[in-house]
């Protein structure tokens, strides 16, 4: 494995990899556990299906400015629904 593998695996930060239409792809165990969905509930469905609805417009928005090539870094907070219904505030 090498070390950016085993960066991503060991982080306690929320690492995930995305394609054009916001299903997860690679994310690493910190989703599981902040979330509490399983990786496999996670990459079901699109990213935007746990965004809060007050949320959503802005997501969309910014991930349209990440799929630009050379994209600027963004900071942004979105609230993520954790499987026990309440929202999770996740900085990016």
């Amino acid at each position: 494995m090498d070390i950016f593998q085993v960066f991503f695996e060991q982080s306690l930060d929320l690492c995930c990899t995305a394609d054009q239409n916001l299903y997860l792809q690679q994310l690493n165990p910190a989703w599981q556990s902040t979330l509490g969905w399983t990786c496999s509930e996670l990459r079901a469905v699109p990213l935007t299906e746990f965004v809060h609805p007050d949320d959503l417009e802005g997501a969309l928005s910014i991930a349209a400015q990440l799929q630009v090539p050379d994209a600027t870094k963004v900071n942004f907070v979105i609230r993520f629904r954790h499987k026990q219904g309440h929202w999770i505030p996740v900085s990016w």
